[in-house]
């Protein structure tokens, strides 16, 4: 009895952590058409004086997923503004675009949660090397503490 009511839950929990993609469609192209559509309606919404209702409708109305070449992003844009027509809406209302990308894509549409992006360009960390390193130590020697080792120490000391 207890293991049915165990796997109902889990089974609720997973149904509503799902996201609603289209098929044959995978995860990561939903994630980044999601996130390409975000920015668009972003800037869209940057050049807006205001926020109405038609102004919405024409954002929201799929004209947008046009944009796409390839025809899975299309469809998994149209499948977004299908699925989450009304979250999307809500949040755009708020007219806070400044972490659109985040609110559409992680927080409503769940559209990109558990995809590991591939970083570009700007977004990489620096890589140092041995020279690197070595050269910001001697760059910033007064702001660098070096700890000095312990005392050889007996395995029998450690307990």
């Amino acid at each position: 009895m207890v293991w049915i009511c165990v796997f109902l839950i889990s089974s609720l929990c997973s149904i509503r952590l799902s996201t609603a993609r289209v098929h044959g469609v995978d995860q990561s192209t939903y994630c980044e058409t999601c996130l390409e559509t975000a920015k668009e309606i972003k800037s869209v919404m940057g050049k807006a004086s205001s926020y109405e209702s038609d102004f919405i409708e024409h954002v929201l109305s799929g004209a947008m997923c046009q944009k796409h070449q390839q025809e899975d992003k299309r469809t998994s844009c149209n499948n977004l503004f299908e699925t989450h027509y009304d979250k999307f809406r809500a949040e755009m209302l708020r007219g806070n675009s400044e972490q659109l990308e985040m609110r559409l894509c992680f927080e409503l549409s769940l559209a990109c949660v558990g995809i590991k992006r591939q970083q570009t360009g700007a977004e990489k960390m620096p890589t140092f090397e041995e020279d690197d390193i070595r050269a910001l130590l001697h760059t910033n020697k007064d702001g660098v503490r070096i700890a000095n080792p312990l005392a050889e120490m007996n395995h029998k000391d450690e307990l």
